[in-house]
């Protein structure tokens, strides 16, 4: 009988602590080369800050995605959009050849109404306008309890593979905004909606358009979030950038303390 195990995030830090000292010790020879021993005593203090403070720091995280989620959803009403369709799809089914010709419909949409295949066509648009922003939800939350499992691993590789960790940090960043990208879409979609519904009297392709739009901007959310988060902390992250070059001096000055004790 199988057992579903839940991804609990300190499950590996202890792997993530060797790997840490581990690499800190590749570190330490190749940095020796070099003469300068600084970097890796640097990174070695950042990865134990991290391995410490990644728990609190990701479910602060999260929980700040969705306070956002739910201020963007009460500016406006995020199910708006589902309604309107809902109502239009109502009509149309309920629609007469007379009453199709006073709402300028096609010809083509008349002619499924009329052999009944527009009950397929509103149901696989309905279905799919659905699931997308439910696939959209879920695969956040599994991508989120992913990332924050194998955040020790990425934290643990910090001393020779700096950028691993920035690329999850980047990634955490992306995952956070999903949510209240998507209900930021479902607001604004409301009135363009409501406006295409009653200019056309809820059976014309407006609400169609409005609804493969749709569709379109939340497949298209894990892409905009991504150029989004590259575009304004991949630049932050750099070394050379004041908070990390503060940052690194600060952790340069908790390795001296450490690395004090050690010798004293």
């Amino acid at each position: 009988m199988s057992t579903v195990v839940a991804l609990d995030p300190t499950s590996l830090l202890g792997i993530g602590r060797a790997l840490l000292l581990l690499s800190f010790g590749i570190a330490l020879l190749i940095h020796q080369r070099n003469g300068d021993l600084r970097v890796p005593f640097e990174r070695i203090a950042i990865g134990f800050l991290g391995l410490m403070f990644f728990i609190p720091i990701v479910s602060g995280l999260d929980q700040l995605s969705g306070l956002l989620a739910d201020w963007i959803a009460k500016k406006g009403d995020p199910d708006g959009v589902k309604q309107v369709l809902s109502q239009a799809y109502e009509k149309a089914a309920a629609i007469t050849d007379a009453e199709g010709g006073k709402a300028a419909v096609p010809e083509i949409l008349l002619q499924i109404w009329r052999t009944g295949v527009w009950a397929v066509v509103k149901s696989l648009s309905e279905l799919l306008f659905l699931v997308v922003a439910v696939m959209l939800e879920n695969a956040r939350a599994i991508f989120w309890k992913v990332l924050s499992f194998l955040a020790p691993l990425s934290i643990g590789f910090f001393p020779i593979f700096p950028k691993f960790m920035f690329n999850s940090v980047l990634f955490f960043f992306e995952l956070a905004l999903w949510i209240p990208v998507l209900r930021l879409i479902q607001v604004a979609a409301f009135p363009l909606a409501r406006a295409a519904h009653e200019a056309t009297g809820g059976v014309g392709v407006g609400i169609v358009a409005i609804e493969a739009l749709c569709i379109l901007l939340y497949l298209s959310i894990p892409t905009f979030t991504h150029r989004f988060v590259s575009g304004a902390l991949s630049g932050e992250l750099d070394p050379s950038h004041k908070a990390v070059s503060f940052a690194v001096q600060k952790a340069t000055m908790a390795a001296g303390i450490v690395k004090g004790r050690i010798i004293g």
